[in-house]
This record gives structure tokens, sequence and C-alpha cells, in this order.
């Protein structure tokens, strides 16, 4: 009997160690995604995120005025260097921004393929640095968020 309650007391502190172990080397990976993050967030904004989040409102703006509407905001599998602007079709859109995805890891441009055709011209748009909201005001930046609008033709989409 006591010879089972040793074994019993072994396995259960092997266990227990093995399980520690695990979250030690999670917890490792997750610190590591963070700090890499985080760099890369300081190369994109450095000291100065006023003015990052002055160049995108007038970004937002802009495209607002040329009759652009919020169509989601989404996420970047890897970072990006600078807050960019960039228009054009989906079909070029897709070769700069493969890896743009929902939360849900949706890619967002086969969706936008969907709804909007997929010779779609100069129709699309994807600010990277942020997510904005309608009122044109940002919400949260970050090197590996966008914002996706798309072109409306009907005054009612833009009102």
């Amino acid at each position: 009997m006591r010879l089972a309650r040793l074994l019993y007391n072994a396995k259960y502190v092997i266990m227990t160690q093995r399980h520690v172990d695990k979250k030690k080397r999670e917890k490792t990976i997750v610190d590591k995604e963070k700090r890499e993050k985080a760099a890369a967030d300081e190369r994109m904004f450095g000291d100065n995120v006023e003015g990052a989040v002055r160049q995108i409102e007038a970004c937002v703006e802009s495209l607002q005025q040329d009759g652009y509407i919020l169509s989601s905001v989404v996420n970047l599998e890897s970072s990006r260097e600078k807050v960019e602007l960039v228009k054009g079709s989906i079909a070029q859109l897709r070769q700069d921004f493969s890896d743009l995805y929902y939360p849900n890891k949706l890619n967002v441009l086969n969706h936008l393929t969907e709804n909007c055709g997929a010779d779609a011209a100069d129709k699309i748009a994807v600010l990277v640095g942020a997510h904005v909201l309608e009122t044109g005001k940002v919400s949260a930046l970050g090197s590996d968020l966008a914002t996706v609008y798309r072109k409306s033709d009907s005054l009612e989409d833009q009102a």
C-alpha cells in the first residue's frame, strides 16, 4: 500500500512539474510576441504618437471627401514599418496585403471579392497603422492594424 502511495505521489509531482514547465514555455512565447509587437510599434510611431494620429485622421478625412466609406477594421499577420494609405483594386491590393484578415481569420480581400467583384478597380483603400471609427477618430494604433474602406457610388451610403 505504501509503495502504491509513493508511486501516486511521484506521478502527481511529475505531472505538476510538466504543467508548470508548459505554462512557462507558453508565457515565454507570449512575452516574446509582445516584445516583438512593441518593437514594431516603436519603429512605426516612435515618440510621435500624436503626429501619427493626426496623419491617420487626415488620411481618413481625405478618403471621406473622395467618397470612401468604412468597410471594416482588420488585422495584419505581420507588422508594417510605417503608416500608409494604399488605394487600388482588389487584385492590386492582394499583392501588398495577402496577410489582411478579420479577427476571426477570414481573409478580407476574399470577402471583398465576393461583395464587390474581383475587378473593383480603384474602389478599395487600406489604411495601415490603426483601427478607425466611422466618425474618423482613431480607436487603436498598432503596426499590425489596418482599416479598410470602399468607394461608394451611392449617396445613401455616404450619408
